[in-house]
């Protein structure tokens, strides 16, 4: 039988030396967190001191400290404190218990219609993105063949197709200030709302090194007439699946100088208003 265990002993340095790198390591792996009343901590209350907390808790002249307060929504600039210390910072939370709960919340939302309000704002907010920069068009979108395209202002662009291709060869050729995809347009078709995305913004009658870095603003600045708004088409009549939806977004943006520039094949462009 080995020797008893002594009860209230003094630890000894070598014991105390080992608990302290235990305890040390426990709070650098995360395993333990501070004690928040480290002041409290080891305490035991008597049994007059528990009578007493429980007689002062059950006379009724205890109130609560947000017994009547309003708990209304946080002011602006508590949210806005909030969000800047909390924007950028991981969460607490494992990946797969991420995906789990990234699904349940997918499909409990799953077949629930929007109301109107809810899409205006996440449209008008998609809008933004875009007319920011923050946010470009997909290159996959649209149907005809993708061909990479080094523009003189935007750097490497995605071209949707041969067509954009020929107007973008013959543009540089022109040696003509032009942009592509810089913006995108909300466009209602009855009741439904769509965004249209037109494919070139030409400057005519301006240098291109008249043209500063952020060209955005350099666009948003400039009277609309200034601007020629072009779409490529291969083809283009009322059976194009795009008609209708181009058509409605003249109608509703008259002051842009837009047009269709029809391309077909390595022919010269004809320019249909």
């Amino acid at each position: 039988m080995g020797n008893p265990v002594a009860f209230n002993r003094p630890h000894t340095e070598e014991e105390r030396a080992r608990v302290s790198a235990a305890v040390k390591l426990a709070y650098a792996e995360g395993r333990k967190q501070p004690v928040r009343a480290q002041h409290r901590k080891g305490t035991k209350l008597t049994d007059a001191q528990k009578a007493q907390i429980s007689a002062t808790l059950t006379s009724g002249h205890h109130v609560p400290w947000n017994k009547g307060a309003e708990m209304g929504p946080r002011p602006e600039s508590v949210r806005q404190q909030i969000s800047a210390t909390l924007t950028g910072r991981s969460k607490p939370i494992a990946p797969e218990k991420a995906t789990t709960w990234k699904a349940k919340i997918s499909a409990s939302k799953r077949g629930k219609a929007q109301s109107t309000e809810s899409n205006e704002k996440r449209s008008s907010g998609m809008l933004r993105a875009y007319a920011e920069g923050r946010k470009v068009v997909s290159a996959k979108s649209g149907y005809g063949k993708r061909v990479p395209y080094l523009s003189p202002f935007q750097g490497v662009v995605t071209l949707r197709s041969t067509s954009e291709l020929q107007r973008a060869q013959e543009l540089d050729a022109l040696n003509l200030v032009w942009f592509y995809e810089v913006q995108r347009f909300s466009v209602a078709q009855g009741t439904r709302k769509h965004t249209y995305t037109p494919d070139f913004w030409v400057v005519p009658g301006v240098s291109r090194v008249d043209v500063p870095e952020d060209f955005r603003t350099y666009l948003r600045n400039l009277p609309a007439p200034a601007v020629d708004i072009e779409d490529v088409k291969g083809w283009w009549g009322p059976k194009h699946r795009t008609y209708a939806k181009i058509q409605a977004f003249q109608e509703q943006y008259p002051e842009l100088r837009f047009r269709i520039v029809q391309r077909d094949g390595s022919r010269s462009p004809t320019c249909l208003t």
